[in-house]
């Protein structure tokens, strides 16, 4: 962008006051480019998708190239096999098979082609058979540690527009070391930024510029500086020979400007920008995405034999978790003949999904599912021709075409469940963000932008992991803790531990279950862990250490273990816990087989109180049971009072002793039950063929309606029982003996009653012992009708005198029986009593 020379000099200025608050002495003219004789290549090549793998290394502006240097790594020798190297097609060195040896591939300034870069192509070679017409892949192979050794000094660029090469060596970013919590945001949200733009670029936090010692060719430094308000400048110069990026602005504008390094949009900006600035959209949740939406390109497979290219698909590209996959693939490949057995298999995350057969149609589509228990957080899909040349060789000969098998990306799609499934641990991140990172950041010194650097690096992993840029909100601890959303803490001590329930409390003491034994291990060595804490469907990623007296371990610990999820890769990174000590490096573990002792000595309490809560049950049972057994004691001591009672009531209408005949002078007959029958009161019994009938006791109370209570007559009086007529027998025929009682007599004895009839009139007892108003008593008597009893016949008397004079003459000496009360008066009998 263009402007005149005063705010060109004001923005000078203003880029001088910010120099001078960084902690570095930084040079902005006249300091020699870096000059050291290698420089670091990012990147890994890799033969296991295919023998040959290829590589495009870069080269700084400026140097002369000489070499570069690498170590080749195998899982195993191939006895005869080779490695291959060529530069741009031309084979430039061949080694042979082994597990571990350090290559050295010479290369000349002619080699460096238009782009700045040398083609570097890398084949694994087996033994040749006899009468074999190709070469057949000679194992796997891997090139790490890649260097560029190189004369001379990189050409510093000048403007903002060519400041960020290709690749890198590293890009640092440079904070104050007070800065704010804006400040602080916007930092790393450049880490965030820098790790989306560059996969394998290490891009770090400091709050110093790196020393002149270390800089190297291709290294990158981007400074923020704190400026004036509702403005953000940017100017490109030099400090320790390293080129640097210089940010000056405030608050969120700063923020914002830090968003836009993760575009190529500088590269538009001339000579300088000012008032940088990135919306942040919506992310898209679509269920259904086609791969070039994802950002993957056309992918193409070509030879024969065993073929494959890879893909990557982030769950967070989708916006939110995913507990299903589902893929839809569509492309075309060379025609086969239909028995040639040419295959495509798919495979994601080591596991074949699904294989389609080519034939002679030129075109194929593949419809594939993943398991939810397969997926991670980036799920690796690999496509693998297997086919054979019509020679019958596993390889493609010199002169036969190679066969080849292209993938549509706008074609082929992905489609995906919402939810979380089965993944678990730290694979759950970080999509589970769902593009929005909430930080705290706990320093014990106070200085929370040290404490930034081990975030950055996390947050560098976690985005590299992830798919759009993720969106950094710093917040207060205590205020974090609090807060139910997900997130990442960092210098957590052994109370944040406990606040948040973490699978391994930061304390002393830790249990180590293995499969076969528990260790038990306590140690007063400082440690640091990260560790992937699931509680109530909050997930927060929390990086802390322990030190002797509950205090931070030393923040060697802590970066131990950041170096070691740095070095792995979000997405090789399983368990849901790293831990490191002083003595042992950093190591992946899940909290299922390494638990706090304080969560044993829990489990330890929760049984005491279960044996507390079965005594007390049982105390209460037989409470219970003492209870009832007093109960079943009163209710029977009651019962027993009662027949006591009733026994009492029979004693009182038995006649007085001195009005009774002396039983000396009277002969009883002992009943079926033991008792003496002494009543006088004998069964009526009809004479077979008597012609007299005896005539029915007449009724003496006749009860009105009841609703004529007065016109019922007094229930005091005595009813008096007609006697019955007497007549002569007639010859032949047995006397049929009746009883004539008389009323009761003046003494108010009561006539003595059958023991049956006692019984059968018991119920009225209690009805008598209420306090009832006679009234009632009358109506009562008025609804029950009175039934006549049948005259009795004396059949004692008949068997001593079959003549039935004893009717007429009784013994003189004899005293007179009691005469039988009527049923009616046996009532009113009951209810004076």
């Amino acid at each position: 962008m263009g402007g005149t020379a005063t705010p060109r000099r004001r923005r000078a200025g203003a880029f001088l006051g910010a120099l001078a608050l960084l902690p570095a002495v930084v040079v902005l003219a006249g300091a020699p480019p870096a000059h050291a004789d290698l420089t670091s290549v990012p990147g890994t090549m890799s033969t296991a998708a295919q023998n040959t793998s290829s590589f495009a290394v870069p080269v700084p502006q400026g140097v002369e190239v000489r070499a570069i240097n690498g170590v080749v790594t195998m899982p195993e020798v191939v006895q005869g096999g080779t490695i291959t190297f060529r530069v741009n097609g031309a084979v430039r060195q061949t080694v042979p098979s082994a597990l571990y040896q350090k290559v050295t591939i010479a290369v000349a300034p002619a080699d460096v082609i238009a782009d700045r870069t040398i083609g570097l192509t890398m084949t694994t070679e087996g033994p040749v058979p006899a009468g074999a017409t190709c070469v057949p892949t000679g194992g796997v192979a891997s090139l790490r540690k890649l260097e560029l050794d190189y004369a001379g000094a990189e050409v510093a660029p000048t403007t903002i527009a060519d400041f960020f090469p290709a690749t890198s060596a590293g890009i640092t970013v440079v904070i104050p070391e007070d800065a704010g919590t804006q400040m602080i945001t916007a930092g790393l949200t450049a880490v965030a930024a820098l790790a989306h733009r560059y996969d394998d670029v290490p891009v770090d936090l400091s709050l110093t510029v790196p020393a002149a010692e270390t800089a190297s060719a291709s290294q990158r430094v981007v400074a923020l500086v704190e400026g004036r308000p509702g403005e953000v400048t940017t100017a490109v110069s030099t400090t320790s020979g390293i080129p640097m990026l210089t940010l000056t602005g405030t608050g969120d504008s700063l923020v914002n400007a830090a968003r836009v390094l993760s575009t190529d949009v500088l590269g538009l900006s001339g000579s300088d920008a000012e008032n940088l600035s990135q919306e942040v959209k919506p992310r898209s949740t679509a269920k259904t995405r086609t791969l070039e939406d994802l950002g993957v390109d056309n992918l193409a497979l070509t030879g024969y034999g065993s073929v494959t290219q890879q893909l990557e698909l982030s769950q967070d590209a989708f916006g939110v978790p995913i507990s299903s996959l589902d893929l839809h693939l569509e492309g075309s490949h060379t025609a086969f003949p239909d028995n040639s057995g040419a295959r495509l298999d798919v495979r994601v995350n080591g596991a074949l999904v699904d294989s389609a057969v080519l034939g002679e149609e030129a075109t194929f589509t593949l419809d594939a599912r993943v398991p939810s228990s397969k997926l991670r957080s980036v799920n690796k899909v690999e496509l693998t021709l297997n086919a054979l040349a019509p020679d019958g060789s596993a390889c493609t000969p010199p002169s036969v075409p190679a066969a080849e098998v292209d993938l549509d990306a706008g074609e082929s799609t992905a489609t995906v469940a919402h939810g979380t499934g089965q993944t678990q641990g730290f694979q759950l991140f970080p999509q589970i963000y769902e593009g929005v990172l909430p930080v705290a950041l706990r320093s014990t010194e106070g200085r929370r932008a040290s404490a930034a650097i081990n975030a950055a690096a996390l947050i560098a992993a976690l985005q590299r992991a992830g798919g759009p840029l993720l969106q950094i909100q710093l917040m207060d601890p205590d205020a974090f803790l609090a807060d139910d959303r997900s997130g990442l803490i960092v210098g957590a001590l052994a109370a944040d531990s406990q606040a948040l329930d973490a699978p391994l409390k930061l304390s002393s003491t830790r249990l180590l279950d293995r499969d076969d034994e528990v260790v038990e291990l306590a140690s007063q060595e400082p440690y640091a862990a990260l560790e992937s804490v699931d509680r109530n469907d909050r997930l927060v990623l929390m990086l802390g250490s322990w030190a002797p007296d509950n205090k931070a371990a030393p923040g060697e610990l802590a970066r131990k273990v950041v170096d070691a999820v740095v070095n792995t890769g979000w997405e090789n990174l399983d368990g849901d816990l790293v831990i490191a000590d002083a003595t042992s490096p950093a190591f992946v573990a899940a909290s299922r087989s390494l638990a706090p002792h304080q969560e044993v000595e829990e489990e330890k309490s929760h049984i005491k109180w279960f044996v507390i809560a079965i005594a007390l049950l049982l105390l209460a049972l037989v409470f219970q049971l003492v209870v009832a057994v007093r109960r079943d004691r009163r209710l029977a001591r009651g019962r027993y009072d009662e027949l006591e009672d009733e026994a009492s009531a029979y004693a009182e209408d038995e006649p007085d002793p001195d009005d009774r005949a002396d039983p000396d002078d009277q002969d009883f007959e002992v009943d079926a039950l033991g008792d003496v029958d002494d009543l006088e009161v004998h069964d009526h019994t009809a004479a077979a063929d008597g012609d007299d009938e005896v005539d029915e006791v007449d009724e003496v109370d006749e009860v009105d309606e009841v609703d004529e209570v007065d016109e019922v007559e007094e229930v005091e009086e005595v009813d008096e029982v007609e006697e019955v007529d007497e007549e002569e027998p007639e010859s032949g025929d047995e006397p049929t003996l009746v009883p004539v009682y008389d009323e009761i007599d003046d003494t108010g004895e009561l006539p003595r009653v059958d023991a049956e009839d006692y019984e059968e009139y018991d119920e009225y007892d209690e009805y008598d012992e209420s306090d009832e108003d006679p009234d009632d008593e009358a109506l009562e008597l008025a609804e029950e009708p009175e039934v006549p009893e049948e005259p009795e016949v004396l059949t004692e008397d008949l068997a001593e005198d079959p003549t039935g004079d004893a009717a007429d003459d009784p013994d003189p000496d004899e005293p007179p029986s009691p005469p039988a009360a009527s049923t009616t008066a046996r009532r009113r009998t009951r209810r004076r009593r």
